[in-house]
């Protein structure tokens, strides 16, 4: 398989600062009409912050849904918050990080142009810098721990596992290109029908208790 042309020289592969990190999520078709999961005397969810007009990459339907999918801690909040939005913030990789300042855990949500919409919930925010981060907690492809290649991001890109120059999805500085192919630290699949995949929308949620 053909690396991208916007692939980073440095792999995570190459970087020697680890840390343990997060998750990939499953490409889950979840707006076909498919009803909610919402878990048992859970109120729904609502959400704040995000602006009438500002194009909708996570709707009602796929939050109750991934729902189920999160850490039971997580799946308690009733209240998810729009941090950052590609089109409602801009496209800036600094924007990104300044939104996502002080923040606790995450959920990345994003929708390619071929309308595939996939993701992954992040145990803690995002940071710029040379330190892998996070925790194993929560993945639809569990952490397979033959690396620790989970969570990395800097000025350059944003990826989520990794080993032998592969991502499971990496993210590109300028938010609108990205990358995804099978990789060791989760044992995932390609998240998407294609390989690179320019991204329509990208949304990053928080939770409020």
């Amino acid at each position: 398989m053909c690396s991208p042309s916007w692939t980073p020289k440095q792999t995570l592969s190459e970087c020697t600062s680890i840390s343990s990190a997060s998750s990939i999520s499953d490409s889950l078709n979840l707006h076909e009409h498919n009803p909610p999961l919402r878990a048992p005397c859970l109120p729904p969810i609502k959400f704040g912050h995000r602006d009438s007009q500002t194009y909708e990459c996570l709707d009602k339907n796929l939050a109750e849904n991934l729902r189920s999918h999160l850490p039971s801690r997580i799946a308690t909040s009733t209240q998810w918050d729009l941090l950052y939005s590609l089109d409602q913030h801009g496209a800036s990789l600094n924007t990104f990080y300044s939104c996502l300042k002080d923040q606790g855990p995450c959920l990345l949500i994003l929708e390619n142009s071929e309308e595939e919409t996939f993701g992954a919930y992040i145990s803690e925010p995002f940071q710029s810098g040379s330190l892998y981060y996070g925790s194993g907690e929560w993945q639809v492809y569990p952490w397979t721990m033959a690396n620790n290649y989970l969570i990395f991001s800097n000025q350059n890109c944003i990826a989520l596992g990794g080993g032998n120059g592969q991502f499971g999805l990496w993210i590109h500085s300028d938010l609108m290109h990205g990358h995804t192919e099978s990789c060791a630290t989760f044992g995932n699949p390609s998240l998407g029908n294609d390989s690179n995949f320019e991204c329509v929308a990208l949304e990053v949620w928080g939770f409020r208790f």
